[in-house]
């Protein structure tokens, strides 16, 4: 269709006069603008998505199986429950976190607050237990 539109102008600027030639000289410089911002405007959103994607998806899933295998490497070398609950807080925040990503408004917000507030409690926790163990 711009095809069209844009062998119209020509044909009309062949036959037309000088006023109208740059009449439809700026129609067409205009309509380029416009498709070379839809273009731009394209490329950025593919170029958005596809970082989106590798960061936000690919690398929480990559940081939430590292957890769980701290995790499970931390029940074979330490006895004290406090350290593991804390590594599981952690595990849980993780994937809060990671949830919060394929949800959109308010509930993306609400998540991701819990996921730190559950970790600062966690952390808190963990801090007590130390203070009242010593």
């Amino acid at each position: 269709m711009n095809r069209k539109i844009f062998w119209v102008i020509i044909e009309a600027t062949l036959e037309n006069s000088n006023d109208q030639l740059e009449l439809q000289e700026k129609l067409l410089k205009d309509m380029l603008k416009k498709f070379d911002q839809k273009q731009l405007n394209t490329f950025q959103n593919i170029a958005e998505d596809f970082i989106n994607n590798l960061f936000f998806d690919e690398f929480f899933t990559v940081l939430i199986l590292v957890d769980v295998v701290i995790l499970l490497i931390s029940f074979f070398y330490t006895h004290h429950f406090h350290k593991i609950i804390r590594n599981s807080g952690f595990v849980i925040s993780t994937i809060l976190i990671r949830i919060s990503f394929g949800v959109s408004g308010y509930i993306s917000t609400i998540l991701i607050v819990m996921a730190v507030l559950f970790g600062l409690g966690i952390i808190a926790i963990q801090n007590k237990y130390e203070k009242l163990r010593d």
